[in-house]
C-alpha cells in the first residue's frame, strides 16, 4: 500500500502562503494530498490499460484511493480489496513477482478433490471474452459438470437435489471432465467431448506452479506521478483557498 503525505518544500510553501490563514492550512494540506493521490490514481489506470493486453474495465478500476481529511494528512492508494478477510489481489504478483493464490474455479476444484489440477491455465478449447479470458458462463459449466459449485446444493430439499442432478447428467455440460495424469496424447486438465462426442477438446491445462516477474512497476509510477505533479497540485490548493476565503 502507498501512503502519501507532503513534507518538505510543499509543506513549508502552503505555510507561507496561508501564513494568514493558519486556520485553513490544515484543509489546504488535505485538499493538495488528495489531489495528488488522485493523479497517482489516473496514472495508475493508464498504466494498467497500457501494460496489460486488454485488461478489463474491472482491472483498469482496480485502484482504491481514500481522500485526506483535516485531522489525517495523509491518503492511501492501493488495489481494492476483494474479499474479507482480504486475500492476495490477482494484480499482486505483477507488482511484486512470485507465484498467485489460486483463482475461485482451482479452490472449488481442488476442494472437490481435483488435486492433480493446483493451477490452470486457459487452453485452445475455451470461450474467451474480449479481455481473453475463459468465459464465466464456461467456467460455471464446468463447476456445476464436476458438482464443485460453492453451495450449489445449500437449502436444497431431496427431491430438488435428485431433479438438479437428473439435469447435471443430461445436460451437454456434463460433457466437461478431468484428466488427473498424462496419457493417450491429453496432458492433466479440463476437457470437454465434442457434440457428437467423438473428440475432446482441451479447455484448461494445468501447470505446476504459476510464477510471474515483475510486470507492474506500481511503485515507480506513483513516484513518478508525484514527482511530476505535487508542485503544481500543491499551487492549485493553495490558491483554491485563498480564492474561497475571499467570496
Amino acid at each position: 500500500m502507498l501512503n502519501i503525505k507532503i513534507d518538505g518544500a510543499d509543506l513549508k510553501k502552503i505555510d507561507t502562503a496561508l501564513a494568514s490563514m493558519k486556520r485553513q492550512i490544515p484543509f489546504a494540506t488535505a485538499l493538495a494530498i488528495t489531489k495528488i493521490s488522485e493523479q497517482v490514481k489516473l496514472d495508475q489506470k493508464k498504466s494498467i490499460i497500457s501494460i496489460f493486453d486488454r485488461p478489463t474495465r474491472f482491472t483498469q478500476n482496480s485502484i482504491f484511493m481514500e481522500k485526506a481529511t483535516k485531522t489525517n494528512l495523509s491518503s492511501q492508494v492501493w488495489l481494492k480489496d476483494l474479499e474479507t478477510p482480504r486475500f492476495q489481489h490477482y494484480l499482486e504478483p505483477q507488482i511484486y513477482g512470485g507465484t498467485r493464490h489460486r483463482k475461485g474455479l482451482e479452490k472449488l476444484l481442488n476442494m472437490k478433490g481435483h488435486t492433480s489440477l493446483p493451477f490452470l491455465t486457459p487452453a485452445s478449447g475455451a470461450r474467451r471474452t474480449a479481455s481473453g479470458n475463459v468465459s464465466a458462463g464456461q467456467s460455471n459449466q464446468i463447476l456445476s459438470a464436476l458438482g464443485a459449485q460453492r453451495d450449489s446444493l445449500a437449502n436444497s430439499t431431496v427431491r430438488s437435489k435428485a431433479r438438479n442432478k437428473a439435469k447435471r447428467k443430461n445436460s451437454f455440460n456434463n460433457n466437461y471432465f478431468v484428466i488427473k495424469r498424462k496419457g493417450r496424447g491429453l496432458v492433466p486438465g479440463v476437457y470437454q467431448r465434442t457434440k457428437k462426442g467423438r473428440g475432446v477438446k482441451p479447455i484448461y491445462i494445468s501447470v505446476s506452479n504459476a510464477n510471474y516477474s515483475r510486470r507492474y512497476d506500481f511503485f515507480g509510477i506513483a513516484n513518478k506521478s508525484i514527482q511530476g505533479n505535487a508542485p503544481r497540485l500543491v499551487s492549485e490548493a493553495i490558491q483554491r483557498v485563498i480564492n474561497t476565503a475571499w467570496r
